[in-house]
């Protein structure tokens, strides 16, 4: 994964379009998240029902921060 530039304050990954998501993929996302407790951290934004089904069952929703649209 490559480094999260220094100088960022706060990822928000916009999940709208995507219908899959892999171990890899979940990978990815709890490495981000690491990378960025020390800032304003990260926020996945318009996840959508298969994607939040996987993050609830693997309970990354209790660590991760989902901004859920209305």
């Amino acid at each position: 994964m490559r480094e999260i530039e220094n100088d960022a304050d706060k990822l928000i990954i916009d999940m709208r379009e995507v219908e899959y998501i892999s171990s890899a993929g979940l990978r990815v996302i709890v490495a981000a998240h690491r990378a960025m407790l020390p800032k304003n951290g990260l926020v996945l934004r318009g996840l959508t029902k298969n994607v939040s089904t996987v993050i609830n069952l693997t309970g990354f929703n209790k660590i991760l921060n989902i901004e859920v649209s209305q």
